[in-house]
């Protein structure tokens, strides 16, 4: 019989020479070579020496002979069987990490050879039209806006009149002729947020979909989307609905439409050139928390749960089809996707033809979308805007004193007023300059342009209920916060005035010497 002795861990031996059953010596000693083994051999090994000992044990022999045989032939085939069993699911979670399904394995680098030409056209078409509105319309009226320095002929919520209304003509028609009015300035903005909405909207249905969960770098990447786009918030508010039914986190789109009618820089360089500089450094400091503290916190509260659990609805032909139009419509039967398109991208990429005919389907099917989502809306902001405007006219705080209740009141109104692009700075400058209180004014300054009625609806439809009024109710309490700091600090200042000017300058008062010198020039005039 020849008994195989298995290697332990370290290389180290273990089993011994069997004893001869029946008093027979062994004849050869068969030793295994060190760590050369395989361990997944030793079970085949060990099986023959387990058969044998159940032989010998069944064989006559002596209580002394049979026993040590038995141990030490079943120690060989215990000590391996433990490592193998230990070594196999390493050897499968290995296996199995290196492999990956079809889809996981599509990375960003074959989306991109797929749909490049389709993301080249829908890119440079979205920046064509970013373009033409920035020179042509949006930095020219910001720039005659800042150069004007209140001068700027201002109405209840537009910058001029297409029609004007009689002071002593019916509410109702002076509601009408607001609400056109306010259509007649907005246009432009409102129409190149809805076109380039669609537009970003189709370029964003050709990205491959990677969303992060921090939401302090998502509301980031909406303040350095929004920045550029020099938009008031209703003209940005179509822009923010695209980003987030393409699929976008909720925190990058509220930052991108608070973000660009504040933190644009034209309408900066005129907010420092008309405030004092504590006004100035309050609104835009307090801007930058609520839109990078706030509003994360909001959305992880509130809309976390839908952002992890939402599908795209729009963008892409997938997600065009759930939301805008069935595969039996008109759009859908124009575009067909051909059977031999494999979906993984592995075919390579598409041609020209089929890239020209994605993006003119997406982009009208988007177009749509955004029409149907925020026009209606739009339309019923305005007149919102205008009935408000029309009931309480923001020169109605100019002959009010400063009080908790004013200044909440003004935040109020402030956050609901659907105003223009630089409105909120120019109309505070030219209502302080008719005495208008600072605190009053930094109340309208920090809410007028941030927020709205139209955003307000957007959200309340399209996001959530609770989020919508949460926004709103922040940007009126932080209004009013940023109103009584101002309040405060002015309050300080003009007591230690006061206190200055009592003072008596080298034993003499100095407003008796202002008193005696008054009274000799009207002497000498007279």
């Amino acid at each position: 019989m020849i008994v195989v002795s298995a290697m332990g861990k370290g290389g180290r031996k273990r089993g011994s020479q069997g004893k001869p059953v029946g008093g027979a010596k062994t004849e050869s000693h068969v030793e295994r070579e060190p760590a050369e083994a395989s361990l997944l051999a030793v079970p085949e090994l060990t099986r023959p020496e387990t058969d044998a000992t159940s032989s010998a044990e069944q064989s006559p022999a002596s209580s002394d002979g049979p026993l040590p045989e038995t141990q030490e032939a079943r120690e060989p085939s215990r000590a391996p069987a433990v490592e193998p069993r230990a070594a196999t699911p390493r050897k499968k979670r290995k296996r199995s990490s290196g492999r990956s399904s079809p889809t996981a394995s599509i990375g960003a680098s074959q989306i991109f050879a797929r749909n490049g030409r389709s993301l080249t056209l829908s890119g440079s078409l979205a920046a064509a039209i970013a373009l033409f509105f920035w020179t042509q319309s949006r930095v020219p009226q910001l720039g005659e806006k800042a150069m004007m320095e209140g001068r700027a002929a201002i109405s209840n919520l537009s910058f001029g009149d297409l029609i004007t209304a009689d002071p002593g003509a019916p509410i109702p028609q002076r509601i009408l002729y607001t609400a056109i009015n306010w259509a007649n300035t907005n246009w432009r903005g409102m129409t190149f947020g809805v076109v380039f909405a669609a537009a970003f909207l189709t370029f964003l249905g050709f990205l491959p979909q990677k969303r992060s969960k921090n939401a302090w770098t998502n509301a980031l990447k909406g303040v350095v989307v929004g920045v550029p786009l020099g938009l008031c918030v209703n003209c940005a508010t179509p822009v923010g609905r695209g980003m987030h039914a393409a699929g976008l986190r909720s925190e990058t789109a509220l930052a991108t439409l608070m973000s660009s009618p504040t933190l644009n820089p034209i309408v900066l360089t005129t907010l420092f050139a008309m405030f004092p500089l504590h006004m100035a450094l309050t609104k835009v400091l307090l801007t930058l928390a609520f839109v990078l503290i706030a509003v994360p916190l909001i959305s992880r509260r509130l809309l976390r749960a839908d952002d992890n659990a939402r599908a795209p609805e729009a963008g892409g032909i997938d997600a065009l089809e759930r939301s805008v139009f069935a595969p039996s419509s008109f759009v859908g039967r124009f575009y067909k996707k051909p059977e031999d398109v494999d979906t993984l991208g592995l075919p390579g990429a598409t041609t020209w033809g089929r890239a020209l005919r994605d993006v003119g389907v997406s982009l009208f099917a988007n177009l749509l979308f955004i029409v149907r989502s925020t026009v209606p809306l739009m339309l019923i902001a305005g007149l919102l805007g205008a009935i408000v405007i029309e009931l309480l006219p923001l020169s109605t705080f100019s002959g009010v004193p400063a009080s908790p209740i004013v200044l909440l009141a003004a935040a109020i109104v402030g956050t609901f007023l659907p105003v223009p692009v630089a409105f909120d700075v120019l109309i505070v400058a030219a209502l302080m300059k008719s005495g208008l209180p600072a605190s009053i004014g930094m109340a309208l300054l920090f809410t007028l342009g941030l927020f709205s009625v139209y955003p307000f609806l957007v959200i309340w439809r399209s996001m959530s209920r609770k989020a919508a009024i949460a926004i709103f109710a922040g940007v009126a309490l932080t209004g009013t916060v940023a109103a009584h700091g101002v309040w405060i600090y002015e309050a300080r200042a003009e007591t230690n005035l006061r206190k200055d000017l009592a003072k008596p300058i080298g034993g003499v008062d100095p407003i008796k010497v202002a008193i005696d010198i008054a009274k000799k020039r009207c002497a000498e005039t007279s």
